[in-house]
This record gives C-alpha cells, sequence and structure tokens, in this order.
C-alpha cells in the first residue's frame, strides 16, 4: 500500500514538472513570437567619399585620421594658384566678349541706318523718275537728263540691296543680342567654372563625422575625382539585424526595439524599425544562390531590417559593432 503511495505521488510530481515544462516552454514561443530577436546585427552610418574635385598639391591639411569634424570646417586646401589665373583670364574673356557684341551691335545700328536712307534715297527716286521720264518725252527736258533719272533710279536699287545684305550679314554676325549673346554666354560659362574650381580648392566637411581612411599629407598631388578620405556621419547611427524569415511576418516599419551592444554589456538602447529590405542578404550577394540543381537544400533565410538607435552620453557608436536587437511586435497591425 505504502509503495503504490509512493509511486502516485511520484507520478503526480511528474505530471506536474511535464506541465511546468510546457508551460514553459508554451510562453517562451509566444513570447520569442511577440519579442522576435536575432543577434546577427551591426551598426551601421552613413560614410561620405571625399572626392577631390579639382587636381594639385595639397598645402594644407588640418585634420588627422579619426578626428571628429563640425560641418562646414576645413578639411584640406589644394594649392589655389593656377585656379586664380584662370579666373582672370576668364574675367578678362568674359569682358572682350560683352566689347565685341557691343561692337557687332553698334554694326548692325549702323547697317540698319544705311538700309533706311537707301530706302528713303529709292523712294524719292521712284517719285522723280516717272516724271522726268514724262517731260522727257514731251521735249520738256533732254532725253540725256531721263537716261540720267532712269540710271539713279537702278543705282538707288542696287544700294538698297546691297545695304539690306549688309544688314542682314551684321545680324547673323552678332546673333542674340546683350547677355543672350552665344559668345557671352560661353565666356560667362567658362567665368563661373573657373570661380567653381578656385572654390573647389578649398575641402570642407559636408557634416559632422569622424575622419578615417586618410591618404594624403602636405605636398601631396590629389587628382580630381578620387577620393582622399572618408568621413563617418554621426548625426544617425543605424542596425543593421538580420532576422530569419519565419520572424518576419509581425515586424513591421515604426516598431519599438531594444538594442544590447557586445562592447556595452548590461547597457540597454532604444531603437526604432525604419525599413525593412525588399529581399533576402543572399539575393543581393556576389553570388545569388541558384536553386534550380538538383541538390538543392532548403535554408531558412534571412532579411535585413534597419533599426535607428537613439545614442546615449558617453557610449560612442562605431561601424561595425556586434549587437542583439529585439523588437516589440506586441501591439502593432499589419499595414494595409
Amino acid at each position: 500500500m505504502k509503495t503504490l503511495k509512493n509511486a502516485l505521488k511520484q507520478i503526480s510530481i511528474f505530471v506536474v514538472l511535464m506541465i511546468l515544462v510546457i508551460g514553459c516552454l508554451m510562453y517562451y514561443w509566444h513570447y520569442t513570437k511577440l519579442y522576435p530577436s536575432t543577434s546577427d546585427a551591426y551598426m551601421s552610418a552613413n560614410v561620405v567619399q571625399i572626392k577631390t574635385q579639382v587636381s594639385g598639391p595639397i598645402i594644407q591639411l588640418p585634420i588627422s585620421t579619426n578626428q571628429f569634424v563640425k560641418k562646414g570646417q576645413l578639411l584640406a586646401v589644394i594649392d589655389p594658384r593656377p585656379y586664380e589665373y584662370s579666373l582672370m583670364s576668364a574675367k578678362a574673356n568674359f569682358q572682350l566678349s560683352e566689347q565685341k557684341v557691343q561692337a557687332l551691335q553698334q554694326q548692325v545700328a549702323v547697317a540698319k541706318a544705311q538700309m533706311q536712307q537707301a530706302q528713303i534715297t529709292l523712294n524719292v527716286a521712284e517719285k522723280n523718275v516717272p516724271r522726268t521720264l514724262t517731260l522727257a518725252s514731251q521735249g520738256g527736258v533732254s532725253k540725256a537728263e531721263g537716261i540720267k533719272a532712269q540710271g539713279q533710279l537702278d543705282t538707288a536699287k542696287a544700294n538698297l540691296k546691297t545695304a539690306k545684305s549688309r544688314y542682314l550679314e551684321a545680324v547673323r554676325n552678332l546673333g542674340k543680342p546683350g547677355e543672350l549673346n552665344a559668345e557671352v554666354l560661353q565666356a560667362k560659362a567658362q567665368l563661373q567654372q573657373a570661380q567653381l574650381d578656385l572654390e573647389h580648392t578649398h575641402i570642407y566637411a559636408p557634416s559632422d563625422g569622424v575622419v578615417t581612411q586618410l591618404k594624403i599629407h602636405p605636398g601631396s598631388v590629389v587628382s580630381a575625382g578620387e577620393a582622399q578620405f572618408a568621413l563617418v556621419e554621426t548625426q544617425q547611427w543605424w542596425v543593421n539585424a538580420n532576422f530569419k524569415e519565419t520572424a518576419m511576418q509581425r515586424i513591421h516599419p515604426g516598431q519599438t526595439a531594444q538594442v544590447r551592444i557586445d562592447m556595452y554589456p548590461g547597457i540597454k538602447f532604444n531603437g526604432r524599425v525604419a525599413s525593412i529590405s525588399p529581399g533576402s542578404g543572399a539575393s543581393f550577394s556576389l553570388l545569388p544562390p541558384e536553386n534550380a540543381s538538383g541538390n538543392w537544400v532548403k535554408v531558412t533565410q534571412r532579411f535585413p531590417v534597419r533599426v535607428i538607435v537613439e545614442a546615449k552620453p558617453g557610449y560612442p557608436f562605431r561601424i561595425g559593432m556586434s549587437c542583439k536587437v529585439k523588437i516589440n511586435t506586441k501591439d502593432s497591425k499589419k499595414p494595409a
């Protein structure tokens, strides 16, 4: 009888333990569904490649590797003298083009006045010649006077034709007047480009950040279009968290998140889901997998989720920091 009681007691304990284990497993399953997490997450930020827009030797470099700089701070100076000379030449060329256009405009005005005078002379001749020819036929004047009048009419017509031709040629040489003239516009563009090139000899920080990958020093000769160093922007940091596809159904932009960083154990950082990648990480790799082969094996894919992280004083972020991200999906609603 005592043995039976002990057996029943042990069975009861075993049943209770099994219920507790099953309850814990169900709670853990439900919790991980509401709060999906991943350790496949790394800190990231915008990295601006600072490229020189003009070529020349570096004469000033008031920065060093890993230095923090503010937006608008001077980073480097390229020898500006060649570009100052180019700017002077462009200014002179622009002034000459304006003077040339003014001269051409005067030529057009003179040619137009000559054409108008020739038209007046022709109008007078056209009125006088018929009267002179009538008088010559009636004997009022000599035939020589009639021939002379006819010659004057012909000369007036020829002079008008020549004046019109000169006027049209002057108009063609001028093109559009004033600042709309093609030569003036070209000279103005060269002037503005020279001014821009001179401005590009001074390189300023586009934003707050930390200088890295510095490849130059005073005296280095740089070429236009080449990256000389990088600037890690510090205004916004985010974690690229790679979640399994089985957890993606409840994750949506706008949800709150908790971020832990291996470099700062025990410190929690607040975050927010900013966006979700339209494809898995493998889809955008250099050699994406081809699953049409006969030896295909199903592998759970991971999708990058960008989580914006709020910084805390005394805990600076760095690109590549290992993180653990947990997202709160409890009260979220799936967007339409």
